[in-house]
């Protein structure tokens, strides 16, 4: 009985928020509309990229390329390890949850995979020029 008794608490209290989330696409992504379907991985991270952290880790890495120091590429590492640690952290939000559930965002996972490549790929670049200039 007791374990029926939490399901139910637990349904009710999930029927009683919902209204109060039921807005949460038009305070979080006014642009987005029903009528373009429900978000998906690859336009979630469109997203990403599109917004301040994305255009900051592009804006790491155009420096990276453009001045080539070692240094340089291990802080263009940096952003997109604090981006994907926090997409993964808030991908499991209630707000999160909310909006994909309105289709308003897709799930987090292309975009956390990227992060970590573009992390992997700056972290690579940057031991190869070590090595190669003789620094380390």
């Amino acid at each position: 009985m007791g374990s029926l008794r939490r399901g139910l608490s637990a349904a009710s209290l999930w029927l009683l928020a919902s209204p109060a989330l039921a807005e949460v696409c038009e305070t979080h992504r006014p642009d987005w509309s029903s009528q373009d379907g429900p978000v998906s991985g690859l336009g979630e991270a469109l997203h990403l990229f599109t917004s301040l952290p994305g255009l900051a880790i592009l804006g790491a890495f155009v420096l990276a390329l453009t001045r080539g120091r070692p240094l340089d590429w291990l802080l263009a590492s940096f952003l997109p390890v604090v981006v994907g640690a926090a997409l993964a952290y808030g991908a499991t939000g209630e707000i999160t949850l909310a909006m994909q559930q309105e289709g308003c965002a897709g799930p987090a996972g292309l975009s956390v995979t990227i992060c970590i490549l573009l992390a992997l790929a700056a972290v690579f670049q940057s031991l190869r020029l070590r090595r190669s200039r003789g620094d380390g």
